[in-house]
């Protein structure tokens, strides 16, 4: 198993040396930091002591995405959780990845929260949560632009992020709020203004 890993993370600095282009995206836990990074159909967990194994269903919708990023808040650490070795991802997959931009949702995206843990030297997924869907007409609300970056507000614990959503027939817009309870990905409607 070593060796797949060790051949893996040679292919991916063989591609940037080629002049790939890599996403990579840093996290932090209590475990320490880590890396993953997605380049040409590749996703790689490593961290300062080289490759970390990487549960598939944290691969794949990485491998799918057309973007993906830290959600920086600072997660509870409850006694007895696993939260204080977890991170946030949220990533960003096409509602119909074979459509070509036609067709109902052929352009579309449906964006997730990933709840990742690290124990010792591997990454697996906890909880998946759905934001945004273009298939079931959930919309981020936000006047910066398409961009999610834009419409979530990372929050202070126990609330991991806030944003504002656009559900089918809902007017106006409905304020909700992620957190987590028992290394679940709850999502509420929001106590803010």
């Amino acid at each position: 198993m070593r060796n797949i890993f060790a051949t893996i993370s040679f292919l991916l600095s063989i591609l940037l040396a080629a002049g790939a282009h890599a996403d990579c995206l840093k996290l932090r836990s209590s475990a320490g930091s880590y890396e993953l990074c997605k380049a040409h159909d590749k996703v790689l967990a490593k961290d300062e002591h080289g490759a970390l194994k990487l549960d598939p269903r944290i691969s794949a919708p990485i491998d799918q995405s057309d973007d993906f990023f830290a959600v920086d808040a600072a997660l509870p650490k409850a006694e007895n959780s696993e939260a204080e070795n977890s991170a946030v991802i949220y990533v960003r997959i096409p509602s119909a990845p074979n459509a070509g931009g036609r067709g109902y949702c052929g352009a579309g995206d449906e964006d997730y929260m990933l709840l990742v843990e690290r124990k010792e030297r591997s990454l697996r997924l906890l909880d998946r949560l759905l934001i945004q869907s273009c298939l079931k007409n959930i919309s981020l609300a936000s006047d910066q632009g398409y961009d999610p970056r834009h419409a979530l507000k990372t929050g202070v614990s126990p609330v991991i992020a806030s944003f504002d959503l656009l559900l089918p027939g809902d007017s106006p817009v409905k304020k909700k709020q992620v957190i987590l309870k028992d290394n679940k990905l709850l999502m509420l409607d929001s106590t803010r203004p």
